[in-house]
């Protein structure tokens, strides 16, 4: 995952061992920073920190009001 500046929080994957290439899922932020009819959403999130361990994954962002 990470932070696009101009759409939100972004998820793409690699499937390469050295992660030189990445592809967007489905090119759309799984966090927007808007509504889509471009409102300002009551939240703000940045920096997303993602982890796995034993079956599950986690994330952490970090967040403010606008």
């Amino acid at each position: 995952m990470y932070y696009g500046t101009e759409m939100g929080e972004i998820v793409a994957v690699s499937g390469d061992p050295l992660r030189l290439n990445w592809e967007k899922v489905a090119g759309q932020p799984v966090i927007p920073i808007s509504s889509r009819d471009g409102a300002e959403l009551p939240y703000r999130v940045h920096d997303p920190c993602v982890w796995h361990q034993g079956d599950c994954y986690y994330r952490l962002y970090n967040g403010r009001d606008p």
